[in-house]
């Protein structure tokens, strides 16, 4: 029986701490691949030029879900998955170590689906979503069991994201207001929050930190994109625009913000290319990427772009420059890492 592989194509994501196309030898790449048959997973390895190096299986019973849930630090990647096929619920979160290619697991203290899952130095955070009510959890990493839960009544999460020593919540609440919620990252008690007007709410599934600028992307009812730009200095300015381009990747490049953007077209289908935001923060096209983008990263000067046929990559001048295709029975996730980070690749 063949695998069915539009069950897991939006489950791919990259993570990468860095790499260059022909520096075969000094980076690999590591394919997360899932079998929904035989509920089986392998990490694969790939040189630097993306030739295939070696296969290790990692645990039985792993499932990446539909649309990732799925970030990393310097030492470890951070998994939700699923239970079965037919669930997103997950009781505990995977925490694959980079160097040593161990698993552990966090166990969570109920199963609901987690949305969004991001970490700082010290913990964890997730944001789930039960009877009409957020939950925000707090989990220490390593061996620690100090743990701390926020219930928001009346309201649905859609992101959560870590950044400088803050917790960004994006919610939406019954009277179609979507609200950007400022959260102490030990207490999770609530310092500041925005409101969007209800013709520029939407769920957004976006967000990154430049210079003092939060950046935020996602989608409103009516599935137009949404672009947004947050910075509070002495006042506020918050700048959002619905467009037909969606970003669906943000890029730090050196002292700037890029975004690998979806445009729809008049036919319904989809056009990709890449972005920067201009001096009134409007998106400029730069060039346009010939293949369906799924997620993407920065890998010192070139960008690796993941499809649902296979990995690209491209130079600095946003020019393809390689690519490795998949075999069309498999579900993949990546992971860029360098290999003087693994001390034993044989135990891996």
């Amino acid at each position: 029986m063949k695998r069915v592989l539009g069950v897991f194509l939006m489950s791919f994501v990259i993570l990468i701490t860095g790499c260059t196309l022909n520096a075969a030898g000094k980076s690999s790449l590591y394919v997360l691949r899932s079998d929904e048959k035989t509920k089986k997973s392998e990490i694969v390895i790939l040189d630097g030029n993306l030739s295939e190096k070696k296969t290790v299986d990692i645990k039985d019973d792993f499932f990446l879900q539909s649309n990732p849930v799925i970030t990393e630090d310097r030492e470890s990647v951070y998994i939700v998955p699923s239970l079965d096929r037919f669930s997103k619920s997950s009781k505990s979160i995977l925490v694959l170590n980079k160097k040593s290619g161990s698993i552990k697991e966090k166990m969570l203290d109920s199963s609901e689906e987690i949305k969004s899952i991001d970490v700082n130095d010290k913990n964890i955070y997730t944001v789930s979503n039960k009877d009409k009510n957020i939950y925000i959890k707090k989990l220490a990493k390593g061996n620690s069991e100090d743990k701390k839960t926020l219930e928001i009544k009346n309201a649905e999460g859609n992101l959560l994201k870590a950044i400088d020593s803050k917790i960004f919540l994006f919610k939406n609440n019954p009277k179609n207001e979507s609200t950007i919620t400022k959260l102490n990252q030990d207490s999770l008690e609530k310092e500041d929050e925005v409101y969007l007007h209800p013709e520029i709410s939407g769920k957004f599934d976006l967000a990154t930190m430049n210079e003092g600028k939060l950046y935020f992307a996602g989608e409103n009812s009516g599935k137009k994109g949404i672009v947004g730009l947050y910075e509070k200095n002495e006042g506020r300015s918050l700048s959002v625009k619905i467009d037909n381009q969606r970003p669906v990747v943000f890029l730090k490049d050196k002292n700037r913000i890029l975004a690998i953007c979806e445009e729809k077209e008049g036919n319904g289908d989809s056009k990709f290319g890449f972005y920067k935001f201009n001096e009134k923060n409007n998106l400029v096209k730069l060039r346009d990427i010939s293949q369906k983008v799924i997620d993407a990263k920065k890998i010192n000067n070139n960008y690796a772009i993941l499809s649902d046929d296979g990995i690209y990559i491209y130079d600095d001048k946003f020019r393809e420059i390689g690519s490795k295709k998949f075999e069309e029975s498999i579900n993949l996730g990546m992971a860029v890492l360098q290999e003087k980070e693994i001390k034993n690749k044989n135990n891996f």
